[in-house]
């Protein structure tokens, strides 16, 4: 199908064995798609293309496997330090597990925080919004900039190194949808930590399933959650899942819920008290560790339907250019944009939805469930934000 369509543009729905689209964007032009295309066709004149056709550039794509991820790092600006190439052997198969951009390295955190800059000048999207918090407990939304974000990742990572984390340990949250779960995961990557999450509705049995098998060091917990209009404190399933989690040496508890207290055991510690030694003597100090482009970033797991659940490894840049390939090109995600994946930090879509960050843009955690306190209280905040790019 050309990106340049004359297709069903007027809002008429198709019979049902027409081939006309339901839709057709009138604006193909000014798509990042199509920018993408035609810088394919300046750029890389390898690739012979010469119409606008989705269906030849997808075809180039899959036979030059070089060439096109090569293509993606020009054009999302990938910040990779070191010499290499996407592919040393494009004829490897899937079941001998090639290395992908060996050589290169990258820090992730520092590329969704710097917006793929890398620090080559001061990032001017510090004084924008960086996230925004919805929540059925309140009707205000909370907010707050790159710059303010990117110094609480670094106070959790001067913490997590403080207590001797290091590249490789894994570490886990188990928590509901809120901001402190994004400064933990982040901060552990910048760290070469590794991350893995369950939900808070998850019971204790579900979580220990996952966990058990990954030995964190450290993990992060809401003491409740509110959800569907009533509160639900969650640090007696947090216990209960320690007590089969020996491997635990610190339990980090963010306050979600009011009047809920920390328990007195030493293992225990409140978020701020945590990251609330490191300020701005420290924060100006700290540099982000370049770790090869297969270092493992994230472990999710399989669905639990046939066994206990599986661990699945995804590595720092593989996620990170994937993810800017569809933000980029597939989303048409730009700077300025507010992006609401409406998920749990369990689900993969959760750690899809933190890297529009490294775009520019403002993701929205929505935490409770979108029909409380009243069906339309989620949509009238998106329409409060304005600018919204909505995937349910």
């Amino acid at each position: 199908m050309p990106i340049m369509n004359t297709g069903n543009t007027n809002g008429d729905i198709p019979s049902i064995t027409s081939n006309a689209p339901l839709w057709v964007n009138k604006n193909a032009t000014q798509s990042r798609m199509y920018e993408y295309l035609q810088f394919v066709k300046e750029k890389y004149p390898q690739s012979d293309l010469k119409t606008d056709d989705y269906e030849d550039l997808y075809k180039w794509s899959i036979s030059d496997l070089n060439a096109f991820w090569s293509s993606i790092v020009d054009f999302c600006d990938l910040q990779f330090d070191g010499k290499f190439v996407p592919l040393k052997d494009p004829n490897a198969t899937v079941d001998s597990v090639p290395a992908w951009f060996d050589g290169a390295t990258l820090n992730f955190t520092e590329c969704l925080l710097n917006n793929n800059n890398n620090n080559k000048k001061k990032n001017i999207l510090d004084n924008n919004p960086a996230v925004y918090s919805i929540s059925e407990q309140s009707d205000q939304v909370g907010s707050c900039t790159f710059g303010e974000l990117k110094r609480e990742i670094i106070k959790m990572a001067l913490a997590l190194e403080h207590m001797g984390i290091k590249p490789g340990d894994r570490v886990c949250a188990y928590a509901p949808n809120v901001r402190q779960v994004v400064v933990f995961a982040l901060a552990a990557a910048a760290v070469g930590a590794v991350y893995a999450a369950a939900s808070a509705d998850f019971g204790p049995d579900a979580v220990i399933d996952r966990f058990l098998q990954i030995e964190p060091r450290v993990m992060l917990v809401g003491n409740g959650a509110f959800y569907n209009g009533r509160r639900h404190e969650q640090m007696a399933k947090v216990q209960t899942v320690l007590e089969k989690l020996p491997s635990v040496e610190k339990c980090i508890v963010v306050p979600v819920l009011d009047s809920v207290d920390v328990p007195a055991d030493p293992k225990f510690v409140e978020y701020d008290q945590f990251i609330g030694k490191y300020e701005t003597q420290q924060y100006d100090k700290f540099t982000f560790t370049k770790f090869p482009f297969g270092h493992p970033l994230y472990i999710m797991f399989s669905s639990g339907t046939t066994g206990k659940p599986k661990c699945i490894v995804h590595s720092a840049g593989g996620t990170l250019i994937q993810h800017m390939k569809e933000h980029t090109m597939h989303m048409d995600l730009r700077a300025g944009d507010v992006f609401l994946q409406f998920t749990l930090t369990g689900w993969m879509m959760w750690q899809w939805m933190i890297t529009g960050l490294a775009l520019g843009a403002a993701i929205v955690l929505h935490d409770g469930s979108p029909l409380k306190p009243d069906p339309i209280f989620l949509w009238s905040k998106i329409a409060d934000l304005r600018y919204f790019l909505n995937l349910l």
